[in-house]
């Protein structure tokens, strides 16, 4: 017994033949509790859906973008980029008090109450019975609150998009975690053992190959690539989706697609310049893996979802475009030394 149940992981039931139907079960406490850095949390990026914040988004953008003429390498090309996107991103919020997306002003004010009493030393008569009913009143309200914003949710989605599974994704608060996967035809039921066979699939995935696993080809003049054009990445922009979990960099598709008619001629010379040098920036190799089931085998650690950055997501859309145009020779050239992965 405990009473506090996030402390135990790792429960496992224990065979062991003995004349009882109870089974003895084994579980790790951890004794140290290490303080959890919050340097790599932060908040999310996200552009607001209001024409005077898009607006001035867009204003940032464009002031922030032109303020640079010259071409520099490409490191520090895309580092100017991005960090224009998100200046852009922060100067374009608001100051004023966002409303609660759920609980209603009459629900907040109940809370508030009820901290306030709760938190009173020596209460009354008159405050005990105060908080008796305050707590009576803020949980019917809550519950009240969490049911209009169901139906509201469920009925939104239905009549603009005909999808009830829709509604059921956006009410979802968390996911489960993979709780165990299979290596060589056994299950690893300990996040320890989950995380580490994770981490050793992908160190392997992503290994740096070496020159015997490269199919070589005959040297011979190959034709020139032909430069991406504006309107191609303009195309592939406007094709990403929305409302997508960022990569590590944190920008979201938003952020591309609202930006596109100033982003656009940017990008295109950033993606031309990393054919012509067949580098790409550091960001480009590094992603972020999360292990949330979604398709096949439940125990497969294949079935994962890969989180990259939404740069790298336009170019492989635009270089995808060229490859009927590219022989043997060109795809080797443009080959990318492998993503270093941060397990999540």
């Amino acid at each position: 017994m405990t009473n506090n149940p996030k402390l135990i992981s790792n429960i496992e039931v224990l065979n062991i033949q003995f004349p009882s139907d109870h089974r003895l079960l084994r579980a790790t406490v951890p004794l140290n509790f290490p303080i959890k850095s919050r340097k790599a949390f932060g908040t999310l990026l996200t552009i607001s859906k209001t024409d005077i914040e898009i607006k001035k988004y867009n204003a940032y953008l464009e002031t922030s973008i032109n303020s640079k003429k010259e071409k520099t390498n490409i490191q520090t090309y895309y580092n100017f980029l991005e960090e224009s996107i998100k200046h852009s991103l922060k100067s374009c919020k608001e100051t004023k008090q966002e409303q609660h997306k759920i609980f209603s002003e009459e629900t907040i004010r109940l809370i508030k109450r009820r901290t306030e009493l709760t938190h009173k030393k020596n209460k009354t008569k008159e405050s005990k019975q105060e908080l008796t009913r305050i707590y009576k009143e803020a949980n019917r309200s809550i519950r009240k609150d969490y049911c209009k914003h169901r139906q509201e949710v469920i009925t939104r989605n239905i009549i603009n998009f005909r999808s009830t599974k829709r509604a059921y994704k956006e009410l979802t608060t968390h996911k489960t975690w993979i709780e165990k996967l299979e290596r060589n035809s056994e299950e690893t039921k300990s996040r320890k053992d989950v995380v580490n066979h994770a981490t050793s699939f992908y160190n392997y995935l992503y290994r740096k190959r070496n020159n015997n696993e490269i199919e070589t080809v005959d040297e011979h003049p190959s034709n020139s690539i032909k430069p991406i054009e504006n309107s191609e990445v303009y195309e592939h922009i406007k094709r990403l989706k929305v409302e997508k979990s960022p990569g590590p960099d944190g920008l979201c598709n938003e952020a591309l697609k609202i930006g596109a008619p100033t982003l656009t001629q940017h990008l295109s010379q950033l993606f031309n310049m990393v054919l012509d040098t067949e580098t790409v920036p550091s960001q480009w190799c590094n992603s972020d893996i999360i292990l949330i089931f979604k398709k096949s085998n439940p125990l497969d650690i294949g079935a994962i979802m890969d989180l990259t950055s939404d740069f790298k997501t336009a170019i492989s859309d635009d270089i995808t475009d060229l490859m009927t145009s590219i022989n043997d020779e060109e795809l080797i050239l443009m080959s990318v030394k492998p993503l270093s992965v941060e397990l999540v």
